[in-house]
């Protein structure tokens, strides 16, 4: 890929968020390259762009705002940071801290933050109270012990017992052309969105040229943070896809790393693609389905992603907005159609009201005309939804309200559906047995 094409998914990497996940925003990310193709100038070109948005932008400022509240609640941090840490160094305590002398009566060494991570410490616990990002130069000739240090930070986000508020951007060589002469540890690349630039390309050839004649700034110019509102609900949406491409593909759930990849398909490595796709679809930049590709090709590999992007193109799935307003109508294939409808069930949730609930429940029924099962599944989601204490759905509607709506033919398939599950009998295979 070239320096934009990395830049934009690296934004949208940073960004990247679970719903669930409090406390942890982002997806780490690799820059992959040959020596001198331009990998930490980039890095540190797209962290100061977001300082000087999140600084000089109200808008962007408010957004990002939005994601500290969203992500860290009551304690969210006030501002932006970044960082530089060099990965090719003797001293562990980089990554690890430096050892203190154990506090009177405590037999336990305790650690000093070094000092580039004190930004990232919270207010309460002495630090600068900011979130943002460390960038971690050549990880890749760092030494084994070194390298161990750092993917404890990386996937822990913590230094002895204090937690960081930041995201990690590396920066590597591959073993041809780096000093200690081997790849990242499986371990390690598999926590990371790997983005590798090709300087071959024609593109990278224009924007090196235009960089060196007026300087790299254009290639964030466009960049802003994405909503945090959209990668919320764009989440759940590839969630429900990804569910109903298991159960088609399940094979690509899972492979065991080779030495001819870093990159290959796992539990976390497809979490760390739906976050970021998510994120990328709120920033909606031009040949989106281009950009899809290249984040699932860094972080499940190439036969993984073309696999997904194939089943995704052809699944062709209107908006929840477009099925409750009747624009448009439920699918007719079975992925695409129960995709569909989870999605807008999702939404229904999030925000629910009475018009739209009795909507989704008339799409329920449509959806029982041809495919019963995944029809009563949603019914019998919907009706623990309801009976679930404090649920906002139950302020709009009861289990009464719920049944009533429903057609006699879905009710009937509801109560078979659910003795079928009581007895072990639901059936297997595709998306039609139970969630």
């Amino acid at each position: 890929m070239d320096q934009r094409e990395a830049a934009t998914i690296a934004m949208a990497s940073i960004f990247a968020l679970h719903p669930q996940s409090k406390g942890i925003l982002g997806v780490p990310v690799m820059i992959w390259g040959d020596p001198g193709t331009g990998k930490s100038s980039l890095v540190e070109g797209l962290a100061q762009h977001i300082h000087d948005l999140v600084k000089n932008s109200p808008n962007e400022g408010k957004k990002f705002q939005r994601y500290m509240e969203q992500v860290f609640g009551d304690n969210a941090p006030s501002g932006f940071a970044f960082s530089t840490v060099n990965a090719i160094t003797p001293d562990i305590g980089k990554f690890a801290g430096y050892p203190m002398p154990p506090a009177p009566g405590n037999p336990f060494i305790a650690r000093a933050l070094p000092e580039w991570a004190r930004d990232f410490l919270p207010q309460s616990k002495g630090g600068g109270g900011k979130w943002g990002v460390v960038i971690l130069g050549e990880l890749s000739e760092a030494s084994p012990t070194v390298q161990a240090a750092a993917l404890e930070v990386v996937v822990g986000r913590r230094i002895d017992n204090e937690t960081l508020q930041a995201v990690f951007l590396a920066t590597g060589n591959p073993k041809e052309v780096n000093i200690s002469g081997r790849n990242l540890p499986a371990a390690l690349a598999n926590r990371f969105v790997v983005l590798t630039i090709d300087p071959t390309s024609e593109s990278y050839r224009d924007i090196s040229a235009q960089g060196l004649s007026k300087g790299f700034d254009f290639l964030y110019k466009e960049l802003r943070i994405p909503d945090p509102e959209k990668t919320v609900e764009n989440f759940k949406k590839f969630a429900v896809i990804l569910e109903a491409y298991f159960e088609r593909f399940p094979g690509d759930a899972y492979e065991p790393p080779n030495r001819e990849s870093q990159v290959y398909p796992t539990t976390r490595s497809w979490d760390m693609a739906m976050r970021v796709l998510s994120s990328l679809e709120a920033m909606d930049p031009k040949d989106k389905t281009h950009y899809m590709e290249l984040v699932l090709q860094g972080t499940v590999g190439t036969k993984a992603a073309a696999n997904f992007m194939n089943y995704y193109l052809g699944l062709k799935i209107p908006t929840p907005q477009e099925l409750l307003s009747g624009e448009a109508e439920i699918p007719k294939e079975l992925d695409a159609a129960v995709v569909s409808i989870r999605t807008t069930h999702a939404y229904v949730l999030e925000r629910p009201s009475q018009e739209k609930i009795y909507r989704l429940i008339d799409l329920f029924n449509e959806l029982g005309k041809t495919y019963p099962d995944p029809a009563a599944r949603e019914v019998k989601e919907l009706l623990e939804e309801v009976k679930r204490k404090g649920s906002p759905v139950a302020e709009h509607v009861n289990v009464e309200g719920v049944v009533h709506r429903l057609s006699p033919d879905l009710v009937r398939f509801v109560e078979e559906y659910a003795e079928r599950i009581h007895r072990g009998m639901s059936k297997k295979g595709g998306i039609e047995g139970p969630a």
